[in-house]
């Protein structure tokens, strides 16, 4: 790593300096003659090379070029640097740091040294890929000049791009269980019900004894007749969504591709069950509730880039989060797990709600699965009984899976 300090002395090699400096110093003293301008030579050397060096690394430019501004999960970006000595002075050691392009990535953009001629190009090009969703860090740290003889090191910051890499938005064309409740609407004055103050409906004649909570003042000002505003609500959510954020036992590159597919499995069913006019609320352990209320597409949006803020990490079950919801009296027609392990309480609870009143569905990331066989044998079972289970078997198959017709 370059030293963090924007300009140093190298201690070793200074060290060694001052020890040649010294034994001119003692041939000037004992000899005299010629050693004598050799002294005084070395004794100026460092100024005249430190000069040198500022001069030089003054004139250096620097050109960082991106294939894209906004890459999607999947893509590649190529990145392009060039260097360019504007002056007729060479730059004898120049060392190019990179920022680390991602923690679980392999090193593309390597760091190296090199000698930049007068008026001298460089160029190096890397095709950088952006296998998951994350946060890269593309382009230079920094810029390391120093002089012939490496006594003096000049570190020079430069800027790189970040790239927010959101997951895939995959468009289902149907989802193959029936949920209960969807969108119930009705219509009233509310009383003893919450009404969705951003589904308006129409106006009507106060009648006396009626709440004035929703007069329409613009239209009593106008009339001088008390009008009260109409809401649609929604006697129940049509559907909850829990999503495990467990962490499972594997790591790095494995783990993001499973923790990624989860991920993509909530963005589609979210994207498609708003079009569906269902409404959602998304639970997850460790984050607030989700709702999705009136624009869906712009709050779709919202819901969208803030996945950043889904991080798998050390929690509970999503079983214990329904049943924590249930107990403080939240509860939806219909409710959906989204999860990656094999989790005994998670599953003897579906086999538990297979009597319920409401409807229970689960999707199983089948991606980190170590036993598929056997997994797959029990979810056979559970079946023949009646559980609504999907399997996805990875990323590349959450359209098809999603979409597949169960008996």
């Amino acid at each position: 790593m370059a030293d963090k300090l924007p300009f140093t002395i190298r201690i070793k090699a200074f060290s060694l300096y001052l020890f040649f400096l010294f034994l001119i110093y003692l041939a000037r003293s004992y000899l005299g003659f010629i050693f004598i301008f050799f002294f005084y030579m070395a004794l100026f050397f460092p100024i005249g090379s430190l000069l040198y060096l500022l001069i030089a690394a003054a004139r250096i430019r620097y050109h960082q070029e991106f294939s894209t501004e906004h890459p999607v999960k999947g893509q590649t970006v190529t990145y392009r640097l060039t260097l360019t000595n504007e002056s007729p002075l060479p730059i004898p050691y120049l060392i190019v740091h990179f920022k680390p392009v991602n923690p679980f990535m392999e090193r593309i953009t390597t760091d190296f040294s090199t000698y930049l001629g007068r008026y001298g190009i460089t160029e190096r090009k890397y095709e950088i890929q952006l296998p998951f969703r994350g946060i890269y860090t593309v382009g230079l740290d920094n810029l390391v000049f120093e002089d012939l003889f490496h006594l003096f090191r000049i570190t020079r910051s430069v800027w790189y791009r970040t790239f927010y890499v959101y997951p895939r938005i995959l468009y289902l064309n149907r989802f193959p269980y029936i949920l209960k409740g969807g969108t119930q609407k009705t219509h009233g004055t509310f009383q003893g019900t919450v009404p969705d103050l951003s589904l308006f409906t129409q106006l009507k004649a106060y009648r006396s004894g009626e709440s004035l909570r929703h007069i329409c003042w613009k239209k009593f000002a106008s009339t001088g007749i008390p009008f009260l505003r109409e809401y649609e609500i929604t006697t129940e959510p049509g559907l909850t969504i829990y999503v495990d954020l467990r962490r499972g036992t594997h790591i790095g590159i494995n783990a993001l591709k499973i923790e990624d597919t989860s991920i993509e499995i909530l963005v589609s069913l979210v994207k498609y069950f708003l079009d569906q006019g269902i409404r959602i609320i998304i639970r997850a352990p460790g984050r607030n509730l989700y709702s999705f209320t009136g624009n869906n597409r712009i709050q779709f949006n919202d819901f969208y880039t803030s996945t950043f803020q889904l991080l798998f990490q050390k929690t509970i079950s999503p079983a214990k989060l329904y049943r924590a919801d249930r107990k403080s009296g939240f509860q939806s027609s219909s409710s959906l797990f989204i999860t990656h392990l094999m989790d005994a309480d998670l599953f003897a609870f579906i086999e538990e709600s297979l009597g319920m009143k409401n409807t229970i569905s689960v999707i199983f990331n089948h991606a980190g699965c170590e036993d598929q066989d056997v997994a797959l044998q029990y979810f056979n079972r559970l079946r023949d009984r009646g559980a609504k289970i999907l399997v996805v078997r990875d990323s590349d198959s959450i359209v098809e899976d999603l979409g597949a017709i169960r008996a």
